[in-house]
């Protein structure tokens, strides 16, 4: 059945390989599912309805890049894209941010894949992708990587024992004084787009 569907064999590869390339490819991207909860809720979303959006999203993504293109190429939410959504989209205008509501985000982000996937089935994307220079693509893992850094020195906190990162920075409360936000908004924004843009183009 797996060689009827998946043609092992024209692809030089057995059942006990791919199993362990998942299990490996699972093990190093199953962080998402903890950190994805934590990020967004910065934003007042619910952390038990991230995770389980997080998990169902993942999966339906990874079973049907499987099933309808045959490769090997696990799908979760990008770290930098959920930064970028709780502290710029969501965060407060006072510390840079946009200052939308959750909800709003969203819908943007559902109008973004909308034009993303017209984009890809039109064949425009792959005209977008082939015009970014090699030193661009190069550069998108240093630009992401800086945001998180930036997002992490900024806004976190030495953790004192028997109190939670709940407890150190309240979900969605921006008017605690104990919630710190990052003060370099146009630093980390434009270490995102270039970030963002390059993620666009790697997956092509």
């Amino acid at each position: 059945m797996f060689e009827r569907l998946f043609h092992l064999r024209e692809h030089d590869t057995t059942v006990g390989r791919e199993v362990i390339g998942g299990v490996i490819t699972f093990m190093a991207l199953c962080y998402i599912v903890v950190v994805q909860p934590v990020v967004l809720g910065n934003a007042g979303m619910d952390h038990g309805g991230v995770f389980v959006a997080t998990c169902v999203c993942s999966a339906f993504a990874c079973i049907l890049m499987g099933l309808w293109s045959n490769l090997p190429i696990a799908l979760a939410p990008a770290m930098g894209h959920n930064f970028f959504f709780a502290f710029t989209v969501c965060g407060a205008v006072a510390a840079g941010g946009l200052g939308w509501s959750w909800q709003e985000a969203l819908a943007a982000n559902l109008i973004a894949g909308a034009v993303f996937i017209l984009l890809a089935s039109t064949g425009l994307q792959e005209a977008l992708i082939r015009g970014i220079p090699d030193s661009l693509k190069y550069a998108i893992a240093v630009g992401i990587g800086l945001l998180i850094a930036f997002v992490g020195r900024d806004t976190g906190k030495p953790q004192k024992s028997g109190r939670s990162l709940e407890s150190v920075r309240p979900a969605g409360d921006r008017g605690n004084a104990d919630v710190s936000y990052p003060r370099r908004p146009a630093l980390w924004r434009s270490a995102y787009h270039g970030g963002g843009a390059g993620g666009v183009a790697l997956r092509g």
